[in-house]
């Protein structure tokens, strides 16, 4: 007769290799499908990249403060390499886009009178605030971000991405057209040769 402890240890480790083998699947069914998912970068348009980079001044006698860089999404290496060149992460993103555009304008004060000489780059549509140890007009700033890679937006691309979603031409010969949060949406309309 078999020994039923032996038995018992013999089916728990089976057991457990077929949850491991599970969770594994499971894993690579997960990482392969977040691979699938657009980069946030491809559905951006003008209205989303002038919400988060807006920034106003409270009061309009004040001289304007200078504006980050404004960068693509930073990866984790890019990230590594701004930190081993003495780069601190500001502001996380959403903190960042739950200031108000006036509330954006004063952090950019402070942090240009508090740290005179830094360059500070905004990623977008991340909204992650990095304050990176050189000045934007200093050659060493933009050694750094060409040495890794750091792609600052540029104008062609700002005007190449669409004004909002769903904004493109219509024939006009639907009904009841409108636009609803930069998407369009059709209106059901009845009218009287619908009806039976």
């Amino acid at each position: 007769m078999r020994n039923p402890r032996i038995h018992m240890v013999t089916m728990g480790a089976a057991s457990r290799g077929s949850l491991s083998c599970s969770l594994w699947l499971a894993l690579f069914w997960c990482v392969g499908a977040w691979a699938d998912d657009p980069p946030p970068e491809q559905n951006l348009t003008q209205r989303e990249y002038n919400r988060i980079t807006e920034m106003r001044q409270e009061d309009p006698t004040a001289p304007p403060v200078a504006a980050p860089a404004m960068a693509h999404n930073l990866t984790d290496a890019e990230k590594a390499f701004l930190e081993e060149h003495h780069s601190v992460r500001v502001l996380k993103g959403k903190e960042w886009k739950r200031l108000s555009p006036e509330e954006r304008d004063q952090r950019m004060r402070a942090l240009r009178d508090q740290m005179p000489g830094i360059g500070l780059i905004l990623t977008v549509p991340g909204g992650e605030l990095w304050a990176v140890p050189h000045g934007e007009d200093d050659a060493t700033f933009h050694d750094i971000l060409e040495r890794h890679r750091v792609r600052l937006w540029t104008e062609e691309e700002k005007t190449a991405m669409p004004v909002a979603i769903g904004n493109r031409p219509t024939s006009g010969d639907r009904a009841g057209r409108g636009d609803h949060n930069g998407v369009s949406i059709d209106l059901a309309t009845s009218s009287s040769s619908d009806a039976p």
